[in-house]
């Protein structure tokens, strides 16, 4: 299952406008220790904010038609793995 997540997850990203384009996700920066680590940080913080405010409920709700190109997405993903339950016809 938690494959199944992260696989669901990168699919149902594709329809965020935080991801437009394809951009590789490294995570957080690495701490070494160094006093470069809180410029890392604080950058990062940042990045992450901003892509948080991208992925909002309200940014989810403001586009019917791509809600609905995810939930296709993520029910199509989840046929594919599980089978057809018939729940989601």
């Amino acid at each position: 299952m938690w494959e199944f997540g992260q696989a669901l997850h990168t699919i149902t990203d594709m329809f965020s406008p935080a991801h437009a384009g394809f951009q590789i996700w490294y995570g957080p920066p690495i701490p070494t220790g160094l006093p470069i680590d809180l410029i890392r940080y604080y950058r990062y913080k940042q990045y992450a904010d901003r892509h948080s405010a991208q992925e909002s409920l309200a940014v989810y709700n403001s586009d019917p038609v791509r809600r609905q190109n995810i939930i296709n997405a993520a029910r199509e993903v989840f046929k594919k793995t599980f089978g057809d339950c018939g729940c989601c016809s």
